[in-house]
């Protein structure tokens, strides 16, 4: 599940002054198979195994998913990696405020002060729980199958890993902007001023 909120408010509260505010949430909660399903390299996912696993062989024997042996790419079902190997818990929330105030000085054309402030903060936790799991394998020889460990879990032990991490960003800006027309000559100058505050922590 994903849920995004955006608000954006424009105010000119006075004809020299104005107020601008930006707010940005996100959540999203994702559940995937204990294997991967990323496309690509990666190591025993989802969709390498069922690249590498062979479309004749059926799909079950006896109630256990038949597997492809590929040699140094062990033991290969696609359709056991999704169903049988576990769980992966991804959860993110994201927050992104802006506000700034922009005053026109009165009497100095093309004076105006600024302030801008922005918060940003994030928070990320994944939780992997990887199960084992047996395949039957053919054996061409005798035409018989025999049980053998999926290439993830060649020690037949479940996994259980937890990471978290959080972030906060704070920044304020102010500036001081002219700018100007005399006659045929462009005039403009600027001072800004920035701070940043930035703090996270992360744990596995």
């Amino acid at each position: 599940d994903r849920y995004n909120v955006r608000a954006n408010i424009d105010a000119k509260v006075t004809n020299n002054f104005s107020v601008t505010v930006n707010l940005a949430a996100q959540q999203s909660d994702v559940k995937e198979p204990g294997l991967t399903t990323s496309i690509g390299n990666s190591y025993a996912s989802v969709f390498s195994q069922a690249l590498l696993s062979h479309p004749y062989l059926p799909a079950y024997v006896d109630g256990v998913p038949v597997g492809t042996d590929t040699g140094e790419n062990g033991v290969n079902n696609g359709v056991a990696a999704r169903d049988l190997s576990g769980v992966n818990n991804l959860r993110n929330r994201k927050f992104e405020g802006n506000i700034s105030f922009k005053y026109d000085i009165p009497g100095v054309k093309g004076l105006s002060v600024k302030l801008n402030a922005a918060y940003d903060a994030g928070y990320a936790m994944k939780k992997l729980d990887q199960l084992p799991y047996k395949l039957a394998v053919f054996n061409r020889n005798n035409e018989t199958y025999s049980l053998r460990d999926a290439r993830h879990a060649l020690s037949g032990d479940a996994v259980i890993n937890q990471w978290f991490s959080d972030n906060g960003n704070a920044t304020v800006q102010t500036s001081v902007n002219y700018s100007n027309t005399f006659g045929k000559h462009d005039i403009s100058g600027l001072f800004l001023y920035e701070y940043t505050n930035e703090k996270g922590s992360s744990m596995s």
